[in-house]
């Protein structure tokens, strides 16, 4: 039943962003001092990492405006890794939390299996990955081509 639910949450959510909507109607605020990372237009690459929660926050600020500029971005983020294994596509993915049992997301979205045997629950680990949508449900932000650039 939350599979069901899952595919149909992710159905409405993309229904709602191919509409011109966003999906973040939750009016919360970012805590203060939440960190804002640049884009560099040469490269289209976040020049540092970034936490789990100040990205996700920075989201939820700016749903829109802040889709745009990550729009074909990649992102370099740091988090504690919570899950790995297929998402709801299948395909093999690293989710990220800003702690070990953290509410707040990046999905990752990798290139291989094997790619999932080189985490561990709970490791702390740098990733990089080119945006690719934002959901306030349960994807948070999703980075597809990820890579590991650093564990620990």
């Amino acid at each position: 039943m939350k599979k069901i639910m899952l595919i149909i949450l992710a159905a409405i959510t993309i229904m709602g962003l191919w509409a011109g909507g966003t999906t973040d109607n939750s009016g919360t605020a970012a805590p203060a001092g939440s960190l804002s990372v640049s884009v560099s237009p040469s490269e289209n690459t976040v020049q540092e990492a970034v936490g789990v929660a100040e990205l996700y926050h920075e989201f939820r600020q700016d749903v829109a405006g802040v889709s745009r500029k990550y729009n074909n971005a990649d992102i370099t983020v740091q988090g504690v890794v919570i899950r790995t294994g297929p998402d709801i596509h299948g395909t093999p993915s690293i989710e990220l939390s800003d702690t070990a049992g953290g509410t707040l997301y990046v999905l990752v979205v990798v290139n291989s299996f094997g790619q999932l045997n080189e985490v561990s629950i709970g490791e702390t680990v740098t990733m990089k990955g080119n945006f690719h949508i934002f959901s306030s449900g349960n994807w948070g932000v999703v980075l597809k081509q990820g890579e590991i650039l650093k564990k620990g």
